[in-house]
């Protein structure tokens, strides 16, 4: 983290992220809630013995005030979704990618998971990275599950148009960016698009059989299975594997979606069939089936390569000037914003193999 004196206002401003140094400081705004914390200098001194108790204070209570949606996608998920994506973006859309993160890429750790790191400390975006559907109810309704206009949905919608919006930091642009790639993967993981009274699953106390056990139902899908489909593979290797495996003619269909809505709805319909295939004892801790890991990685391994796609569409959206170039597809009838729109995807033949430097196990 990295403080700094706000002099007009009397006040340490603490960024929780790096902001490459081309960040232009004069043009600084405050956009879609994604702004750092302001700490009191006379309260909390930098270094000082209270400020370290009030971190480990507020570490200790994030820990208690919500177990809920620890976290989404596990690490894994979010660099999977991320490299997919990566692979079908437009030279444009590398190009407006790397004009923001500078030497970085979109699947690095701290920008796929970047959101979740601050979380614990900038409680306000724990909202963020899901939306409370009713189990019992077949769709949203964002009036009743996105009241206060913080879920997931939204914010997906908030940061698109920060990235798009001229007028904006760099440095705010740099932190849209890293929310989008992530909450595009959060609303594509089932339990972070229903309600049924236990916190996305988390309440649920189970007994999994797979190598890679967690305690609750909420952890098996956001990170259980996924490493144990991955096996001995690392995550380079089974991203790859995930995105050779997407054939055009899937490309196509699952761009028909083009809403975070109905991606929501999507992720609902697969939360009610798990939810169905389950008998949910009212107390104590449910025995998960021996091959439910196996059982459920067709669907999460899907859901990953949906997110990648859609991730890669959305980028491509706003950074591709020219949508002529690198193919298209003919797009639903509504887009994020209601508007009829195609969405240029570069021909699978023609994607470049995942770059050696991203993401190998021992660097995240």
């Amino acid at each position: 983290m990295k403080c700094r004196k706000d002099n007009g206002a009397q006040r340490v401003l603490c960024s929780a992220d790096h902001i490459p140094r081309r960040s232009n400081a004069s043009n600084e705004k405050r956009v879609c809630g994604a702004t750092p914390f302001f700490l009191e200098r006379d309260t909390i001194v930098r270094n000082s013995t209270l400020y370290r108790h009030f971190v480990c204070a507020s570490l200790c209570l994030s820990m208690v005030a919500e177990p809920a949606r620890l976290w989404a996608w596990g690490k894994e998920g979010h660099i999977i979704v991320a490299a997919i994506a990566q692979q079908h973006l437009t030279p444009e859309a590398r190009q407006g990618v790397q004009r923001i993160l500078g030497s970085a890429h979109i699947y690095d750790d701290d920008v796929a998971n970047w959101p979740d790191m601050i979380r614990p400390t900038q409680r306000e975006t724990a909202p963020w990275h899901f939306i409370d559907i009713p189990i019992s109810r077949d769709v949203l309704d964002m009036n009743r599950d996105c009241a206060n206009r913080d879920c997931v949905i939204d914010k997906i919608e908030d940061f698109r148009q920060a990235l798009m919006d001229p007028t904006v930091s760099r440095e705010d642009r740099f932190k849209a960016l890293k929310f989008v790639v992530h909450f595009v993967g959060d609303v594509h993981q089932p339990l972070h698009c229903e309600d049924n009274a236990d916190r996305g699953g988390n309440k649920i106390f189970v007994r999994y059989a797979g190598p890679h056990r967690k305690p609750n139902l909420h952890a098996v899908w956001d990170t259980s299975i996924i490493q144990d489909a991955m096996g001995e593979q690392s995550i380079t290797e089974y991203a790859a594997a995930l995105d050779d495996s997407i054939t055009q003619d899937q490309i196509q269909q699952w761009l028909t979606l083009s809403d975070p809505g109905d991606w929501a709805n999507e992720s609902h319909k697969l939360a009610q069939t798990v939810y169905a295939a389950l008998t949910i004892p009212s107390h104590g801790t449910l025995q998960l089936p021996g091959d439910y890991g196996a059982v459920q990685k067709g669907t999460v391994e899907v859901q990953l390569q949906r997110a990648g796609i859609r991730l890669a569409k959305l980028l491509n959206d706003v950074f591709t000037a020219d949508a002529s170039q690198g193919g298209t597809l003919a797009m639903g009838a509504r887009g994020t914003n209601g508007r009829s729109r195609t969405v240029p995807v570069i021909p699978k033949t023609e994607r470049p193999r995942l770059e050696s430097r991203m993401m190998s196990d021992d660097d995240h």
